[in-house]
C-alpha cells in the first residue's frame, strides 16, 4: 500500500487529522517515570505514550498518524561511554524501539511519521533513507531540501512507496528570515512548492512541511497544491503558537483534501504541564485530557467505532 492510500484510509478509520508528537523532554517526565540510576532512561516515554493510547482505546478513537522525532531519542545515547551497560549506552535508541513497538502493536494501520528533518549529499542522502524506511521501518520521513532535489530524490527512490515530507515553511521563530525571502520575485518557500509539485506525479507519497504558526503561507500552500493534491504535514499547533482551528479553517477555505493532510501535536498532548513545568499528581488524566482535546479539534467526520479489545 503506498503512503498516500495509508493516509487516506487512516483519515478515514480516525476521523481525524491528529498526529500524536513523540518528543521525549527528559525534565518534564513525571517523577515516577524519571530515570533512575542514569539520567539516560528514557523509557518513561513508552509510558506516556501508552497513557494517551488508553484514552482512545476507551473511547475507541485512534489517531491518524504518529511523529517521533528521533533527535529527541539520538540525544540519549552514549555509545562511547564504555563503562555504562548496553542498555545505558543506547537507551534513547531502545526508547525509540520500545516506541514503534507499542505504536505498531496498538494501532496497527496508523501511519509513522519519523521527523528526522535529514538531507545531504545524494550518497548520504541514501543512507539516511536507509536509516528512516530499513532501520526504523517508518512510513514517512521529514526532509531538508536545501542541497537541492538530489538531496531529496535518493529517499523516494529507496522507497517508493513510502512518504517524504520536505520542509517549506517550517514552525520554528527564525523560519521567516530565509523562508519568506524573496529569491527572486517569491518567497523562498514557493521554490519548495513547486519541487513538490514536480516530483509529485512520479513519486506520489511527496509531501510538505508547513507550519501552523504560518497560517498566510499555508494557506499559499494549500492554494498552490490544491489540484496537485500532496499530503501536508502541519506541525506547530499548541505551544508553538499555531492553533488546530486556524489550520482546519484554512484548509476548508482553500477546499484541500483533508484526508492527506496531517496536523501535529507535541508537548501539548504528552506534556501538558509545559508551562508549569511540572507535573501534577494525576498527570494521567492531564495527558488523557490533552490527547482526547488534540483529536476532537482535528476532527473532520465521525470516526468508525472500533470494538473494545
Amino acid at each position: 500500500m503506498n503512503y498516500r492510500t495509508k493516509l487516506t484510509h487512516s483519515a478515514a478509520e480516525a476521523g481525524s487529522l491528529f498526529c500524536l508528537g513523540i518528543d521525549p523532554i527528559l525534565e518534564l517526565f513525571p517523577a515516577e517515570l524519571r530515570p533512575t540510576g542514569t539520567v539516560l532512561d528514557v523509557s518513561g516515554i513508552d509510558s506516556l505514550v501508552q497513557t494517551a493510547l488508553d484514552a482512545l482505546e476507551e473511547r475507541a478513537l485512534r489517531p491518524a498518524a504518529f511523529k517521533p522525532n528521533i533527535g529527541y531519542f539520538s540525544a540519549c545515547d552514549r555509545p562511547l561511554q564504555v563503562e555504562l551497560s548496553a542498555a545505558q549506552r543506547f537507551s534513547g535508541s531502545m526508547a525509540l524501539a520500545k516506541v514503534m513497538h507499542t505504536v505498531r502493536t496498538r494501532m496497527p494501520g496508523v501511519p509513522v511519521i519519523l521527523d528526522s528533518k535529514r538531507g545531504d549529499i545524494a550518497r548520504s542522502s541514501r543512507n539516511y533513507a536507509v536509516e528512516a524506511f530499513s532501520c526504523w521501518a517508518a512510513d514517512a520521513v521529514t526532509v531538508s531540501p536545501w542541497m537541492g532535489d538530489d538531496s531529496v530524490r535518493p529517499f523516494m527512490e529507496a522507497a517508493p512507496e513510502g512518504g517524504v515530507y520536505i520542509l517549506a515553511r517550517t514552525s520554528n521563530p527564525g523560519a521567516e528570515r530565509f523562508q519568506n525571502r524573496p529569491a527572486p520575485q517569491q518567497p523562498l518557500y514557493r521554490h519548495v512548492v513547486q519541487l513538490v509539485r514536480d516530483l509529485s506525479p512520479a513519486y506520489p507519497g511527496t509531501g510538505i512541511v508547513v507550519g501552523a504558526t504560518a497560517p498566510a503561507e499555508l494557506a499559499d500552500v494549500a492554494v498552490a497544491l490544491h489540484k496537485a493534491a500532496v499530503p501536508i504535514l502541519v506541525p506547530g499547533a499548541g505551544y508553538q503558537g499555531g492553533t488546530a482551528a486556524d489550520v482546519m479553517a484554512v484548509l476548508r477555505d482553500a477546499r484541500y483534501p483533508m484526508e492527506l493532510v496531517r496536523i501535529n501535536i507535541s508537548s501539548g498532548t504528552l506534556f501538558p504541564w509545559l508551562q508549569d513545568g511540572k507535573a501534577p499528581p494525576d498527570w494521567r488524566r492531564a495527558v488523557q485530557d490533552a490527547v482526547i482535546d488534540a483529536y476532537e479539534s482535528t476532527r473532520i467526520a465521525p470516526h468508525r467505532r472500533r470494538p473494545h479489545r
